[in-house]
């Protein structure tokens, strides 16, 4: 079964040295997904104007299979009305 690592960049950069053996490159895919919306769930807060929450996925040899980014637009015309 293949082996893959997941990498983290958000409110700061958290690299996988142990990997996970899954059945194939959907399924890792689809597991960053599910770890994304979890850290989400649990600290909405990694989300901010100026910061993203990305999920690297990488296979054995290191090659890129996926990334995962997640980040807020906000309207600029609403933000310049506060003020």
């Amino acid at each position: 079964m293949p082996r893959y690592f997941f990498s983290t960049d958000g409110a700061g950069r958290v690299g996988d040295d142990e990997g996970v053996d899954l059945q194939d490159a959907d399924t890792a895919r689809l597991e960053a997904v599910k770890f994304v919306g979890a850290s989400l769930k649990d600290r909405p807060y990694l989300l901010s104007e100026t910061r993203d929450l990305r999920a690297q996925v990488s296979d054995e040899q290191g090659g890129f299979v996926s990334l995962i980014t997640v980040f807020i637009t906000n309207d600029p015309a609403r933000r310049a009305e506060k003020r």
